[in-house]
């Protein structure tokens, strides 16, 4: 008898990446940087997460992303259009650019990744104006 798979979470849901395409929505990518920089520079209540994001939504997070990165004065060339499309190697580039970031930064154990999307608009509060 054959064990069936675990299930997957939900697809750019509450923090879970399943595959790399869930990347696309830019919020898992804001959510990286919140943390490297203890939450001092992105506007996590900018940012939206949810199941199904709008293309519209999902740009916004990338320009959130964008606007962090430009407030921290780093020179990394993101294109926002390429991200927001989910296209896998300039994906896989950030999580890189974005992996070594992580590893620089020291005392994060006091970060509570949760509470900080619980700061953020879901793609529902926004269609409610809220």
């Amino acid at each position: 008898e054959r064990t069936p798979p675990p299930p997957r979470p939900p697809r750019g849901g509450g923090g879970g990446l399943a595959k790399l395409d869930d990347f696309g929505n830019g919020n898992a990518a804001c959510q990286i940087l919140d943390a490297c920089t203890g939450g001092a520079v992105l506007k996590m209540e900018r940012v939206r997460f949810g199941a199904t994001l709008t293309d519209q939504e999902k740009l916004a997070n990338w320009k959130e992303f964008q606007r962090a990165l430009d407030k921290l004065k780093v020179n990394k060339e993101i294109n926002v259009n390429r991200l927001a499309r989910g296209l896998a190697t300039d994906n896989l580039d950030l999580l890189k650019y974005l992996k070594a970031l992580w590893n620089s930064m020291d005392g994060m154990d006091a970060y509570d990744p949760a509470a900080r999307r619980g700061r953020s608009k879901s793609s529902l509060n926004s269609a409610k104006g809220g």
